[in-house]
């Protein structure tokens, strides 16, 4: 399952998603948090204390990461030549087939 997180800057995103993540890797759930390129480091640098086994059950991907993820385990690795666009539209139409699943979250109540 994909979920979204929304809400203004300064509303608690980030400290629910950190907690979310540490609850997941806690009961061994598989999690991936999937961030734009630009964000590897430092959504990797948040979650840094998390104890070595949680490498097993979470992962942060970029979209580039996740594609390439999704098409080994599922699919076989894409065409190297296949162009940033091309694999964009590939996981567009993913994203897309499994919309009825995917939940939409707003502002995060923080007390």
């Amino acid at each position: 399952m994909m979920n979204f997180i929304l809400g203004r800057s300064g509303s608690g995103k980030t400290a629910y998603i950190i907690d979310e993540i540490r609850k997941a890797v806690a009961s061994g759930k598989r999690c991936l948090l999937l961030v734009p390129e630009q964000q590897t480091f430092i959504s990797e640098s948040m979650l840094a204390d998390l104890p070595p086994s949680s490498a097993l059950c979470f992962e942060v991907v970029t979209f580039s990461r996740l594609c390439t993820k999704i098409f080994a385990e599922y699919g076989g690795l894409i065409d190297s030549s296949a162009s940033g666009g091309e694999r964009d539209l590939i996981m567009w139409q993913s994203i897309r087939e499994i919309s009825s699943q995917l939940l939409e979250y707003g502002k995060v109540k923080t007390d």
